[in-house]
This record gives structure tokens, sequence and C-alpha cells, in this order.
């Protein structure tokens, strides 16, 4: 029996979100920074499979949290730099991840943040460093997360 069209567009979209995820992870790590660009493109097939799995009305729903919760972290983020003499805390690529994911998935995307905030703040404490670029992290609570269902 042939695949039906949806599947095979629901899996061509899900590994392109995969690589994405490990783009950004990749250049996070070594550059610290998150291209504009593959943001753009984050959000896009973020939102393509946001529209698959869920429709219009779910979409709607999606991007109305992703703005939320981005204007909740830019103002949790600038009264951080205002408090510590402008150093930064959440940099602004990872608001942007974080919200482009969230097109697809809210709670997949914060559940992996969260995930990824746990990861580096273990590791930070660890290695001793004070600074970690943490989509690298978030990209390993993204592999988990789904994980997580398998668990009786």
């Amino acid at each position: 029996m042939p695949m039906q069209l949806s599947t095979v567009l629901d899996m061509l979209v899900s590994v392109i979100l995969a690589g994405e995820i490990a783009a950004a992870a990749l250049i996070d790590a070594r550059e610290r920074r998150f291209p504009h660009a593959l943001s753009v493109l984050l959000a896009a097939t973020s939102a393509i499979f946001g529209l698959v799995h869920g429709g219009i009305h779910d979409f709607a729903w999606h991007a109305l949290a992703a703005v939320a919760v981005m204007a909740l972290l830019l103002a949790t983020e600038t009264l951080w730099r205002r408090m510590h003499g402008g150093a930064a805390g959440l940099g602004g690529g990872d608001v942007k991840f974080l919200a482009a994911l969230m097109l697809a998935d809210p709670l997949y995307a914060l559940a992996s943040f969260i995930l990824g905030l746990c990861l580096l703040a273990v590791c930070g404490l660890l290695a001793r460093r004070d600074t970690l670029p943490l989509l690298p992290f978030v990209a390993i609570g993204c592999a988990l997360v789904p994980l997580a269902s398998l668990l009786p």
C-alpha cells in the first residue's frame, strides 16, 4: 500500500526540522549565535509542521503562545540586565529559537527548552564555566523529550 501524501509530507517536514535544530546547535556551539536566516527557516518549517498537525486553529494558538512566551522572556531578560549591570542572561537568539520551535508544538518546545536549561546548568557546574551556549543543550532536549512518551 503506498504511503499517503500527508505521511510523506509529515516525515519530510520532521527531517527538515531536525536538521535545522541540529544546525542551530552546531552554529551556537561554534560561534555563540543563532543566525537570523536560520531562525526564519526554523520558524517557517515549524509553522508548516504546526499547520500539518493541527490545522489553522491550533496553529493560531501556537503562534499566540509563542508571542506570549517571547514577550515574557524578553521582559525577564531586560529586568535581568538592569539588575546585573548589563550582563546578558538569555540571548536573543535563544528566545528566537524557542519562539520559532513553539510554532510547531508549544509544549514540546517548552519542555525541550527547560530540559536544555537544566542540562546547561548541570554541565556549567561540572565544567566550572560561567557561560556555555544554550542551543546544543536544547537540541539534546528536543531529542530526549519525545522519549518520555515511551516511559511506562
